[in-house]
């Protein structure tokens, strides 16, 4: 899909329904063949415990960012792999952690990360969460995540960073990536894309 096409499904087509047919393709920008984002995509399955879906999202998956300020900037070789995953058993153990963390530590912590940590209990509360958000250290479950990541980063993504995102259900994953999409349209709909 080059950006015409891409430009004309966002004028063409809902948020929430791109959103959700995005997150279900079988195809993505940066697995063309389906075989082998399936492939990855067992790879990650392998790495995580109760995780009822998982998609390549953003650029890697629709091929041109949403992000406002990157003006539909094309998938390419700075761009790094995000993964949405569904999995209320891993949003709730990093919810879990960290709010042991905050219980434990929130005195301790300076101001920038206790702001840090009310901005992302906002993202909490829309249903998503990582891991990366645990502040201070040691911190077990943010250092196990970051391996995974670390051994999904291989000549099968050409090495590029990995991202990844729980979320605590199919529909919140659906209206996080619903936002990205309305922004879009209406960016389209201004004529500013």
């Amino acid at each position: 899909m080059n950006r015409e096409e891409f430009i004309a499904n966002i004028r063409e087509h809902q948020p929430d329904l791109l959103a959700e047919t995005y997150l279900a393709a079988d195809t993505v920008t940066a697995f063309p063949n389906p075989v082998d984002y399936a492939s990855f995509k067992t790879r990650v399955h392998q790495q995580l415990v109760g995780v009822e879906s998982l998609s390549i999202v953003g650029t890697g998956n629709w091929r041109f960012s949403l992000n406002p300020d990157k003006d539909l900037k094309e998938f390419d070789g700075t761009s790094d792999i995000d993964i949405a995953v569904v999995s209320s058993e891993q949003f709730n153990q990093t919810w879990e952690e960290l709010r042991r963390v905050h219980r434990s530590r929130w005195y301790t912590f300076p101001h920038a990360i206790r702001e840090k940590i009310r901005r992302n209990a906002e993202d909490v509360y829309a249903g998503f969460i990582t891991p990366m958000w645990i502040p201070g250290d040691p911190c077990e479950l943010r250092y196990r995540f970051k391996t995974i990541l670390n051994q999904l980063r291989d000549e099968s993504v050409q090495f590029k960073p990995i991202k990844m995102l729980f979320f605590k259900n199919e529909v919140e994953a659906i209206d996080y990536y619903k936002r990205g999409f309305l922004l879009a349209k209406k960016k389209v709909e201004r004529d500013e894309i």
